[in-house]
């Protein structure tokens, strides 16, 4: 998603951050894209919600994304500004 939030950007950026805090690991995937605009932002999750037109995008990745990150404990946030961004933050537990 990230990647084609930021096609045809010349400056299009993606970065992946990562955190150990204790037993808790924290994933950030960040771009400087599109963004989400703010009524789309509760219903990325959903199954079959997509934005693209494209009759190949099913809208399930983010709701697979999700189902296995919940399965191993963990928990996603998003965070978006239209025209600047978006910010995918994961936490899950080490297991230590």
């Amino acid at each position: 998603n990230s990647a084609e939030a930021c096609a045809g950007k010349p400056d299009g950026k993606i970065k992946v951050t990562v955190h150990k805090y204790y037993h808790i690991v924290k994933i950030i995937i960040s771009d400087n894209g599109i963004g989400i605009k703010k009524e789309d932002l509760k219903k990325v999750f959903e199954p079959f919600f997509s934005t693209k037109k494209s009759s190949q995008s099913w809208g399930m990745g983010l709701n697979y994304v999700v189902k296995i990150i919940k399965a191993h404990k963990g928990r996603v946030h998003v965070k978006s500004i239209p025209g600047v961004g978006t910010d995918m933050v994961i936490t899950i537990p080490t297991g230590e």
